[in-house]
């Protein structure tokens, strides 16, 4: 009598075939949804975002092209291959420029290529041992330009030229690289907008011959009204020593060559 009392006993404390499956399952979807969570975590850590940057690739020490960032995040970049385009798996060296960053010098790997309709081809990178403060660079800048993009609707550039073709390409080139274009065809045009414009341009592209004007003070307005805005001089017919000049006084941040090609204009965007 009393054995089977504590057989019972043993029974209702000691669980059941049933219970330790329900109990293993329940586990298991206990997993499962942990581990849901560190790939969404994962997948917001990495969010790509297309944010204006261009990227020097290097092998070997040997420059293979300067490449528009079609989309960027902590762990990899999918560029824009207009001219040279590196294999898979080949490693490379990138120089990443951002808008309001530092460059970085990464290692990165070709992971994968694709080919569009347009003729454009992409190769997607992989990057190598990438420090904690260059993951938190990258983020910042892909923080910030989607913040500037929910703000004013993208980054923007003032183009200033009273050439209506250089206008007109410049505005197509630079929606190409999806950059908002603010157009002015001479320097009054251009004061008076900056001061209607509730977020100012991440950059001006000047001429520096305006008819009456001339490029350079817009340059010293913009350096006296609105000092965070990159200057960037544009002339065709000029000796280089005046732009070099402009450049060393602080007077510009970078000059545009005309006539000027993309991998060009992305430089002078992304420096």
């Amino acid at each position: 009598m009393t054995e089977r009392k504590n057989n019972n006993r043993l029974r209702r404390i000691a669980p059941s075939k049933t219970e330790i499956m329900r109990a293993g399952l329940d586990q298991k979807h206990k997993e499962k949804a942990m581990q849901a969570n560190r790939w969404a975590s994962e997948r917001r850590k990495h969010a790509r975002s297309r944010i204006g940057a261009t990227a020097m690739v290097l092998r070997d020490g040997v420059v293979q092209g300067e490449y528009l960032v079609e989309n960027l995040c902590a762990g990899g970049a999918l560029l824009a291959c207009g001219g040279r385009v590196p294999t898979l798996d080949q490693h490379l060296q990138i120089v990443l420029r951002m808008p309001r960053r530092p460059a970085l010098t990464l290692k990165a790997q070709v992971v994968r290529q694709e080919s569009r309709r347009t003729g454009e081809t992409f190769i997607a990178l992989e990057f190598v041992h990438v420090p904690m403060w260059m993951e938190d660079v990258i983020q910042k800048a892909v923080v910030y330009s989607l913040e500037r993009k929910e703000l004013v609707g993208g980054p923007s550039v003032l183009v200033v030229d009273d050439c209506q073709n250089v206008r007109k390409t410049l505005a197509r080139q630079l929606s190409e690289l999806g950059l908002r274009s603010i157009l002015a065809a001479a320097a009054l045009d251009a004061m008076r907008i900056l001061d209607e414009m509730l977020v100012a341009p991440d950059t001006a592209l000047v001429d520096l011959f305006l008819g009456t004007a001339d490029g350079l003070e817009i340059c010293d307005y913009l350096i006296e009204e609105h000092p965070g805005i990159r200057r960037v001089l544009m002339s065709g017919h000029v000796r280089p020593t005046q732009l070099e000049l402009a450049i060393a006084s602080g007077r510009a941040h970078a000059v545009l060559h005309k006539p000027w090609d993309r991998e060009e204009l992305c430089e002078v965007l992304a420096a």
